[in-house]
This record gives C-alpha cells, structure tokens and sequence, in this order.
C-alpha cells in the first residue's frame, strides 16, 4: 500500500515534465576546420547530428585523402529549464595527397524523420614549397554557458622582476 502512496506522485512529477519539454529542430551538418590546406598538412571534418537519434551512419568515400585519425565519435546532451538538446559528431582529421580543388562527398544517417544527409564539401590544396606544418586547431563548445567550475584557466599575468637591490660601494684605499 505504501509503494502505491509513493508512485503516484513520482508518475505525476513525470509527467509534468515530459509536457514541459520542448522539441528543437533536427539538424545534420559537415563542417571542417579549414577550406584550404597546404599539402603535407590534414584538416578536421565533423559530421555531426543535432536532437535525434542516429542509426546507420555512412560516411562519404575519402579517396583523394588519407585518413589520419577517424571517425572519432562524441556525444553531448544539455537540459536546460526543460529543454533536451542533443548532439553527436563523428570527426576525422584527413590528409589530402595531392594539389586540387577536391570535394568531400556527403555523408548520411537514419532517423526518426528519416535519412538525412549533408552538403558535400569543397576543400582546396596549396603547394606547400616550404614545407610548412600547420595543424588544425581544436574546437569545443561544451560548457557553452560560462559555468564557473569548468572555465579554462588562464596563466597568471606575468610579473615585472624587482628591481635589484642598490650594490654597497666598497671603499678604496690605495697604500
């Protein structure tokens, strides 16, 4: 009888809730770090899927790149006053093997909305005759909202050196 006391609040609580929440649209878009690399460096290409559940993910062919590192796969869920927000990325970090204009195929997933699938990307490679090594910078958007517990920490400002303490000055006699 007890149990039943308890339920019944908690299935109430529930379902208030679940009527608060709201649906946010579903998204699948590629990005890259950057659409023009030097050859001899790679670039950062993210998949990623915004509130939906994803199956059968395929990727685009990757023929005129080596493939350095992928697919690396995240996933992030947000509550905010009641609104769910998901995403998942699946990124890879591509070397192209030539001079070109090239393109990235699209990917494509399976929702409850049905396949969805992304642009394909135009990536353009330079000559690089310095052979300079650039490497694509890391991008994060999670803790988006500036929570204090989880910002970057920062190097204390450097200090200006004292000055030195003045020398004593040594009497000179001559003999």
């Amino acid at each position: 009888m007890k149990a039943t006391n308890y339920f019944f609040p908690f299935l109430l609580l529930l379902s208030i809730s679940a009527g608060a929440q709201e649906t946010k649209a579903v998204t699948f878009t590629a990005t890259v770090s950057t659409d023009s690399v030097l050859l001899g460096n790679y670039f950062e290409l993210t998949f990623t899927l915004e509130n939906a559940e994803g199956t059968h993910f395929a990727e685009p062919s990757f023929d005129d790149f080596d493939l350095v590192s992928g697919p690396n796969t995240s996933m992030q869920t947000q509550i905010l006053n009641g609104v769910v927000s998901q995403k998942r990325s699946y990124s890879y970090y591509l070397q192209p093997r030539e001079v070109g204009l090239f393109y990235v195929g699209p990917a494509s997933i399976e929702t409850e909305e049905g396949v969805l699938e992304t642009a394909p990307i135009e990536i353009l490679v330079v000559p690089n005759p310095d052979n300079i090594i650039q490497r694509p910078e890391r991008k994060t958007d999670f803790f988006q909202f500036g929570d204090p517990w989880f910002r970057e920490i920062q190097p204390p400002a450097e200090q200006p050196e004292p000055p030195a303490p003045p020398r004593k000055k040594r009497k000179i006699t001559k003999i």
